[in-house]
């Protein structure tokens, strides 16, 4: 018979072995940038994810529709995510300030309200739709929004609005692990 200190020993021996098996599987799936400055693309990493699949949808101004564009994107993102089961996302909305001008009493009130994140909120709940209609977990999928706080492409032109109005999903755990 064991004793209750080696039972605990050997408990505590498990729980270290378990608890450095999970770091090594998530430290292998997040990317590493080469000293070129160029993402890593080993298979199954964030980098894999951004490169080869494609890691963001785009909208149209005040839209949540996904385009067919964004459609083919989160079909390759769905067969990604298929392959690689132990891959939890954050699917973060954003959206562009130009969405919100107009006069500048009615954007301070719109900004006071939460109106672009409440749109950038329902673009990540679009791509959660959609990516759990394809046949990927929910619990996998977490969704925020960002409004327009975090822009992309800063100047005073649709090349920079457009790249601003986006879903941007991010690898952020494995399976059992909060994101």
């Amino acid at each position: 018979m064991l004793s209750r200190i080696s039972l605990l020993i050997l408990g505590s021996a498990f729980f270290v072995l378990a608890a450095s098996s999970a770091i090594l599987l998530y430290s292998s799936i997040k990317s590493t940038t080469h000293l070129d400055g160029q993402l890593s693309a080993q298979p199954g990493s964030e980098g894999d994810f951004i490169v080869n699949v494609g890691d963001r949808v785009f909208f149209k101004p005040k839209q949540v529709e996904l385009s067919a564009a964004a459609l083919d994107t989160l079909t390759r993102q769905a067969a990604w995510l298929k392959k690689y089961t132990y891959v939890r996302m954050r699917i973060s909305g954003h959206t562009d300030e130009q969405e919100w001008y107009g006069d500048i009493s009615e954007w301070k009130k719109k900004r006071e309200q939460g109106i672009d994140r409440q749109l950038g909120l329902k673009r990540a709940q679009a791509v959660q739709e959609a990516l759990v209609k394809w046949g990927i977990l929910r619990e996998r999928l977490e969704i925020e929004s960002w409004g327009w706080e975090h822009p992309v492409a800063l100047c005073d032109a649709e090349s920079c609005w457009s790249q601003n109005r986006r879903v941007v999903l991010i690898m952020c755990g494995v399976k059992g692990s909060p994101c």
